[in-house]
């Protein structure tokens, strides 16, 4: 029973709250704890989730909800203090006592969980979707909102200016550096870029994306190991420049996840995607996220500096090959992995990759041009999808998007094999 606290005032000594006990000071972080704790059963195991059919189908006894509630209704008194939106407190506290999440839903669309200050806290059940299953857990973040999160770039009319068929509302993306997680948000086993619906109170799929920057930075760093296994010392070196200062790659890594949501835009667009159930598949969501890269490489190409879009594929391509690739779900069950896959076959068709010896190697010349073939493979993904008269035939497209046998074996020896101890329980 533990959370990945990072050493804040408030942390020390509150990662073991026991389920019954109740601190003088209610905190972030014994909040969390708690959180932590409900997702336990009696004997100290995890439990499968919470039950649907407990009131509000979020799982609390009610012990826990007296609990809980009480903790929130004493942080509702120090969330001024604490930089947090006092609204937002008290939302998530009735919606713990009664059990009706649909009003929070409606706030966290709202952007109310920002308030004026530049912390944020949210507690709830989160599910996650990966190995093609859908695992439900309390969870929670506490952490502080990152500049960016202020900024707003106009993807959506980047889209249009380009010529690129657009049928939703770009995501936004809200950077934080965290304090404290817990529950399936939590270290490496959680997930680091908490998408709107996975949250139960979103049952309208609204609202922005939050990106958990302290451990995209942390995995981020670890990905340069399994880089330099990869590929040789020069095609290394040249990938990781990107890393070199902190402020600078959270930067880029913010640009890069920002763009990748306007190529979820694009085409049919990702909610209706999901809403109609044409993502069935490991393979389907494997594409979509290839087919999004693409579009965020077209629009980075069109709207970016040169230097901050190279800089945006580099990151890119640390994330597809030195991370995604490794997730435990494995290639043949997870998106991330066949995304990786197809991110590679890109590279290979383009000629700016090559075998040499036992690693690869990116031979010189422009980054952003070495990005042509998977551009325009994109594109033209997205202008059939959006030109479909049925959207079912969308299983039709992406269902034979190609990848050499070539490229599948390239992908297991020299990307997956060299790095299988690198990440121990990565999801």
């Amino acid at each position: 029973m533990s959370s990945d606290f990072d050493g804040s005032a408030w942390a020390g000594g509150l990662a073991s709250v026991a389920l019954g006990d109740c601190p003088d000071t209610v905190t972030p972080a014994s909040i969390l704890a708690r959180v932590e704790a409900l997702n336990l059963d009696s004997s100290g195991s995890g439990k499968e989730g919470p039950d649907e059919e407990s009131v509000g189908g979020d799982g609390l006894t009610e012990i826990e909800r007296r609990s809980l509630a009480e903790d929130l209704r004493q942080l509702i008194d120090d969330a001024e203090i604490l930089s947090l939106s006092t609204s937002w407190i008290e939302a998530q506290w009735q919606a713990v006592v009664t059990g009706d999440w649909k009003p929070l839903g409606n706030a966290f669309a709202a952007l109310d969980f920002l308030g004026s200050g530049d912390a944020i806290f949210i507690v709830a059940p989160y599910t996650v979707r990966r190995k093609a299953t859908a695992i439900r857990r309390w969870s929670g973040v506490f952490g502080e909102v990152l500049p960016e999160a202020r900024e707003q770039i106009p993807l959506g009319q980047m889209l249009r200016d380009a010529g690129i068929p657009c049928s939703a509302e770009v995501m936004r993306i809200i950077p934080f550096r965290a304090t404290g997680t817990a529950g399936a948000l939590r270290g490496e086993q959680g997930e680091a870029f908490v998408v709107p619906d996975g949250w139960h109170f979103n049952q309208e799929e609204t609202g922005p994306a939050l990106n958990n920057m302290s451990e995209q930075s942390r995995r981020f760093a670890a990905s340069q190991h399994c880089i330099r296994r990869i590929f040789d010392e020069a095609s290394a070196n040249r990938l990781l420049q990107v890393m070199t200062r902190e402020q600078e790659r959270m930067r880029v890594q913010y640009l890069e996840y920002q763009f990748h949501e306007a190529g979820h835009a694009a085409g049919l667009g990702l909610g209706a995607k999901l809403q109609i159930g044409l993502l069935a598949t490991w393979w389907h969501r494997a594409v979509e996220e290839w087919r999004s890269d693409g579009i965020e490489f077209e629009l980075a190409h069109r709207g970016l500096p040169r230097n901050e879009a190279e800089a945006l594929v580099k990151a890119n391509l640390c994330l597809r090959l030195g991370i995604d690739a490794h997730r435990e779900g494995g290639l043949e069950r997870d998106q991330d992995v066949g995304c990786a896959l197809l991110t590679l076959d890109s590279l290979l068709k383009s000629g700016i990759v090559e075998v040499r010896g036992s690693k690869l190697h990116l031979r010189d010349g422009d980054l952003m041009e070495a990005t042509c073939h998977h551009r325009a493979s994109a594109l033209t993904l997205t202008h059939q999808e959006a030109g479909l008269t049925y959207p079912e035939g969308l299983h039709r497209l992406y269902g034979t998007v190609p990848v050499s046998e070539a490229s599948r074996a390239v992908f297991s020896a020299h990307v997956l094999e060299p790095c299988v101890d690198v990440f121990q329980q990565l999801a």
